[in-house]
């Protein structure tokens, strides 16, 4: 490692026959070991192990951020990497593992990170403005940096060599994270605490990404045919919740009617109360309630539904309430097999699409957009680093309100 260029700020008024002696200085400091504690998955669905790792500043590579965190966000991503797989069919034994994927244990979970700069490689010095103390978030997505897709802007799309934090590489669930390159580091503006900035890369950018996409139907239904525009939005957990605060934001100016629908009256309850929704609809996935929903809204259809849970039953429920020309984006990863007849799907004009996470475009356009708009968080349960897995059992449950959250 070049230490001149890693500490160019502190040898920067030293005179010349004194560098020697603070080279040695700076290389002392940098063969230090960083003592930290992390939360390790060691195997799929045990408790997280607690351990304390060692880590040399002088192991941070050219291109790396070393990160001080903060904040950590716990995801239903993280549930369904704690318990190894993804369902993808009918039943729960048709899974897809992440071991399939080339994602193996031990591994610190986590992928909603906040934090402070701690240490900045010699590479990432020269080609970034980070500095030592600067307030952060982590986007997570991090691809090759080589392939079409990366030089894009779409990391999170990367096919080549993926190095997703918390999936690939050790993650948020810890005190120290090691993020591959500055270009995945954007600074926190002064407005937006570490709690709320640990919650944009992953939640709030997968919703804003939803938002975004129903932008044709909305301008097509608002401003050609005059009409109010009916979005369904299924699911009222953490991204659910950002969503409804983004459309508030993204289309102010449109007449736009949000339905909020969940299988927990309490999360109905509770979006109603923020004034997040106009109308809601409690689900019952063991019933077929399409004539049970036109009943109660005048036989008006849904323009787009936002599904963030994306079931066999909530898509079924979905593409049962489309209107002509509808939008149907998927979000959620919770699994199934979704069944469409076919003709009608060509005879509708229905268009369904899939969503996930974001751009690093949009990650700061996300960040305009909450400064602008002063957006709050959704609801936020703490929880200490060593709880961690009480976090991910809470939140499997359902028993989390908004988002949870790992404090430091």
């Amino acid at each position: 490692m070049d230490f001149k260029v890693f500490f160019s700020h502190s040898i920067a008024h030293v005179q010349i026959r004194g560098i020697i002696r603070v080279e040695q200085k700076l290389i002392m400091e940098l063969e230090k070991e960083v003592l930290y504690k992390a939360c390790v998955l060691t195997s799929h669905g045990d408790d997280l192990t607690d351990e304390t790792r060692r880590l040399k500043l002088s192991e941070l590579g050219a291109d790396e951020v070393l990160i001080r965190t903060k904040a950590a966000g716990v995801c239903h991503t993280d549930v369904h990497f704690w318990h190894g797989n993804y369902q993808v069919g009918k039943t729960k034994d048709q899974v897809v593992s992440f071991s399939e994927r080339g994602i193996s244990l031990p591994r610190v979970p986590g992928h909603e990170i906040a934090g402070e700069v701690y240490a900045v490689g010699t590479q990432a010095m020269k080609e970034s403005r980070l500095t030592i103390g600067d307030r952060v978030l982590v986007y997570p997505w991090a691809g090759c940096g080589k392939c079409a897709l990366c030089e894009a802007g779409n990391p999170h799309m990367c096919s080549v060599s993926g190095q997703d934090l918390g999936l690939i590489r050790d993650g948020g669930f810890s005190e120290f994270v090691r993020v591959p390159n500055h270009r995945y580091v954007f600074k926190l503006p002064d407005v937006v605490s570490y709690e709320m900035g640990a919650l944009l890369p992953c939640g709030a950018l997968t919703a804003y990404s939803a938002v975004k996409k129903l932008r044709p139907v909305v301008e097509e239904i608002a401003q050609v045919q005059k009409l109010e525009v009916t979005v369904g939005v299924i699911g009222l957990g953490g991204v659910g919740q950002w969503s409804l605060k983004l459309l508030q934001c993204v289309y102010k100016d449109k007449p736009i009617r949000v339905i909020g629908i969940d299988i927990s009256q309490a999360k109905i309850d509770h979006v109603l109360k923020q004034g997040l929704v106009q109308s809601t609809f409690l689900l019952d996935v063991d019933k077929e309630q399409t004539d049970e929903f036109l009943a109660k809204f005048d036989n008006q259809r849904f323009h787009c539904v936002m599904d963030f849970v994306n079931t066999t039953e909530t898509f079924r429920f979905a593409t049962s309430l489309l209107s002509s020309s509808g939008l149907l984006v998927c979000v959620g990863l919770h699994g199934g097999l979704g069944e469409i007849q076919l003709p009608f799907l060509v005879l509708g004009c229905i268009t369904i699409t899939g969503m996930y996470t974001g751009s690093l475009t949009s990650m700061k356009e996300l960040l305009d957009i909450v400064t602008s708009c002063s957006l709050g968080p959704p609801t936020i349960t703490h929880y200490p680093l060593h709880e961690a897995t009480k976090a991910l059992q809470d939140l499997e449950k359902g028993k989390v309100m908004g988002r949870g959250i790992l404090t430091f």
